[in-house]
């Protein structure tokens, strides 16, 4: 009878039973005490590609802000150049946080190889958050080769790259971004 009404327009029938979708909070010891733990480490650097953009700038600050992150490095594609760039540097400074910008093509090997030199046992890699992206948003039956070459590159390629040179280091955690116009 759930299925003919209206204001269910979502169920499911398994073994004679009909499930509707509901929210609710849970509440459990367990769940409370993996909320207690530390997301990422705070002696170290999370490094964040595309740190400029709208993911990667809400991203530091959600570290900076719940996670106590102190150290962060942000790549940008265009440099200091970059809109917002300043302001945000500005703001993360005043919530604690040191923050060191690279200019790069997170594409490109050699770029990679340079963000990584900055890693060492002083100032450990905790954390890596591929956030980097070109936008260029079409049809899929208007995307050219090179289109999709120059969406692909710092998303595909950037994260494999990224991946490469981590595996052998000790991360909390590796995130990466995706979009819908990707």
């Amino acid at each position: 009878s759930a299925l003919t009404h209206n204001a269910e327009p979502e169920c499911a029938v398994r073994q004679d039973r009909v499930f509707v979708p509901r929210m609710q909070r849970v509440t459990s010891p367990l769940a409370a005490e993996q909320c207690k733990q530390q997301l990422i480490r705070t002696d170290g650097a999370v490094l964040i590609t595309g740190g400029i953009g709208d993911l990667g700038a809400r991203v530091a600050r959600w570290l900076v802000r719940e996670h106590k992150v102190c150290d962060l490095v942000l790549t940008l594609r265009r440099g200091m150049g970059t809109p917002g760039a300043q302001a945000l540097i500005a703001e993360l400074s005043r919530l604690g946080a040191k923050v060191t910008t690279v200019a790069s093509d997170i594409a490109d090997p050699a770029s990679i190889q340079s963000i990584m030199a900055m890693f060492n046992t002083d100032r450990p890699l905790r954390g890596v958050v591929h956030a980097a992206g070109v936008s260029d948003s079409g049809v899929l039956s208007a995307m050219t080769p090179e289109r999709c070459a120059t969406t692909l590159a710092p998303k595909v390629h950037g994260a494999w790259l990224l991946h490469q040179a981590t595996l052998d280091m000790d991360l909390d955690v590796f995130m990466m971004f995706s979009s819908i116009s990707g």
